[in-house]
């Protein structure tokens, strides 16, 4: 993971936002693919329907980034993806640059009369995705922007389940004897973040315990959340470390695990720890951290499912759907195993 960060997002690479395309060219009109490095692990998976021409590969939808499938036949898809299916739909997958977020800019290549649909990959930009969403042809947003669940649907929206998962995980450390638990993330970085912060606050009001943002790193995402330095620096501004962090996700859970050893500290003795998003790498730190997995493959179904079926049906109302998460408790939150 990039440790240079500046304005860098939680799982490392460069701030940016994606915008996955559906339009109306037939398959057979798509240009000759060649294979390219497999994209990184990042965002929900997209599976391939049964009938496609890609049968028994998937893609994973890139978060900001554009991940070229073929090779361009002319300069106009130079940018972008494509992916085809018997389905009769096709995938361009465009990056969506900050300074046409600003300006509330389609991606030059995008050719709207060619669009039947649009599905949004990271768009944490509430006037964007309002803009996107005026253009009067179905859009999803995988996740969306922070307090999104609580304002009028627009277009249809997928997700994973944040707030039962995240009360779930605070509780668990409140039952390890935690009298105090702090937050670590940006919870108006996106709306999943912000879920998680809320289910965290939930379960700290149902035990009868104060919220207090002083044993929180609450800063602004476009800060150095992977430098470990910068997190110890945050911890010993406190006048006292909690007896728990639950962090917005694994990345973040990570790096605060680092800073709490270099301090000295024992995880879980002195601090527990519990992230979310069921990274491959909280299964491996020592110890092992306490998380939630996501359903990424079944998230990238749903909203392709969704989405296909509101090209088919426009004037149905906006769909929400949230796939299912899962705690998972491991040896970083599990003081009452160190007492046996």
């Amino acid at each position: 993971m990039n440790a240079s960060y500046g304005a860098a997002r939680y799982d490392g690479r460069p701030r940016g936002t994606g915008c996955c395309v559906f339009d109306l060219q037939k398959p057979e009109r798509i240009p000759r693919r060649r294979p390219l490095r497999a994209a990184p692990a990042a965002g929900p998976v997209l599976k391939c329907p049964e009938d496609c021409i890609h049968r028994g590969r998937c893609i994973r939808l890139p978060k900001g980034s554009a991940y070229t499938l073929h090779t361009p036949p002319n300069k106009k898809q130079s940018d972008s993806n494509v992916i085809g299916s018997r389905a009769g739909r096709t995938l361009r997958i465009y990056d969506v640059s900050a300074e046409e977020i600003r300006k509330k800019e389609l991606p030059p290549h995008l050719i709207l009369e060619q669009t039947a649909g649009i599905l949004c990959i990271e768009i944490f930009d509430r006037d964007y995705l309002k803009m996107l969403c005026d253009l009067r042809i179905p859009v999803l947003t995988v996740d969306g922007f922070a307090g999104m669940s609580y304002e009028l649907a627009q277009c249809d929206y997928v997700s994973m389940e944040n707030i039962a998962t995240s009360k779930a995980l605070t509780e668990h450390m409140l039952r390890q004897g935690a009298k105090a638990i702090g937050f670590v993330g940006d919870c108006r970085h996106c709306n999943s973040f912000y879920i998680r912060w809320q289910g965290y606050r939930l379960a700290l009001s149902d035990a009868g315990l104060p919220y207090d943002p002083a044993c929180c790193i609450l800063s602004d995402d476009a800060e150095p959340y992977g430098d470990p330095v910068w997190v110890e620096t945050k911890l010993r501004m406190m006048s006292k470390l909690p007896d728990a962090f639950f962090c917005a996700n694994d990345f973040l859970a990570l790096h605060l695990m680092t800073a709490l050893k270099h301090m000295g500290l024992s995880i879980p003795t002195d601090v527990m720890v519990a992230g979310f998003d069921g990274s491959p790498e909280s299964a491996v730190v020592t110890p092992a951290l306490t998380t939630a997995s996501i359903p990424s493959l079944s998230i990238g179904r749903m909203a392709a499912a969704s989405l296909l079926n509101h090209i088919e049906q426009p004037s149905r109302p906006p769909l929400i759907s949230l796939a299912a998460t899962t705690p998972i408790y491991r040896a970083s939150t599990d003081r009452q195993a160190l007492k046996e």
